[in-house]
């Protein structure tokens, strides 16, 4: 993968609370087919659901849970 491609598939788990962020990244790299397997597995069991999109995608998605970022903002204001 060249790091300038913004094509490059990559999975990720959104935040369990419903909100648009994503909590896990995982890059669909073909030569660790079975850590990239893994690693949605233990997503999965954790409850989250996976989605594929892409890494352009990912780099202009906001990372982490957008509602405890909301309260906090607030909270310091």
């Amino acid at each position: 993968m060249k790091e300038n491609d913004e094509n490059y598939p990559c999975y990720i788990a959104r935040c369990k609370c419903g909100c648009t962020g994503f909590v896990v990244a995982i890059v669909d790299n073909p030569n660790h087919k079975k850590e990239v397997a893994k690693e949605i597995a233990s997503c999965i069991k954790e409850g989250f659901s996976i989605e594929r999109v892409t890494v352009g995608y990912v780099r202009k998605t906001p990372l982490g849970c957008q509602k405890k970022k909301e309260k906090n903002d607030t909270d310091t204001n």
